[in-house]
């Protein structure tokens, strides 16, 4: 789906269904002394809206909010403030993903991850470095990067929860 507010009140809908404890009725931290123009949880659900559109830059979000979605947003704050509250919310964004993650991997037993190569040192150290070779899993490979133009020993582990 392309719909930026359909999207939106499909996520901020699934997020209110949480009932998370630290939030008001109005969607607001609950040690919120005013209240704000835009709640936390819609801050938490645009977050979350343009991760799920792939949408990496916020510059070009915002002017698609302004451009095409200004009806749907009346209340739209400006973007440094909304990344100033972002980053107040973090610790709750986390918590929202794990909840979602339990709701959604309940009665799942495999899972496929989509990884971004992670340097570990340079080919020239390659032989005396020990990192992630416990397991063959963890086990680097080698990997060149196009921006430096040089080869690296890469990995791409990822923590299993247990």
């Amino acid at each position: 789906m392309h719909n930026i507010k359909r999207n939106f009140d499909r996520i901020h809908q699934t997020i209110k269904s949480l009932n998370l404890a630290e939030f008001n009725q109005d969607g607001n931290l609950k040690k919120t002394e005013r209240t704000p123009k835009i709640s936390d949880l819609e801050i938490i659900s645009l977050n979350l809206t343009s991760e799920y559109m792939s949408i990496d830059s916020e510059n070009l979000f915002f002017k698609k909010l302004k451009s095409c979605h200004a009806d749907d947003f009346p209340r739209l704050i400006d973007r440094t403030q909304f990344n100033r509250r972002k980053k107040h919310l973090f610790y709750y964004l986390d918590k929202i993903r794990l909840a979602l993650a339990k709701t959604l991997i309940e009665f799942e037993d495999h899972f496929i991850v989509d990884s971004m190569p992670l340097q570990i040192c340079k080919i020239a150290r390659e032989k005396i470095v020990g990192i992630c070779r416990e397991a063959y899993l963890t086990s680097p490979d080698k990997g060149y990067c196009a921006s430096q133009g040089c080869i690296f020993l890469v990995t791409n582990y990822m923590a299993h929860a247990q």
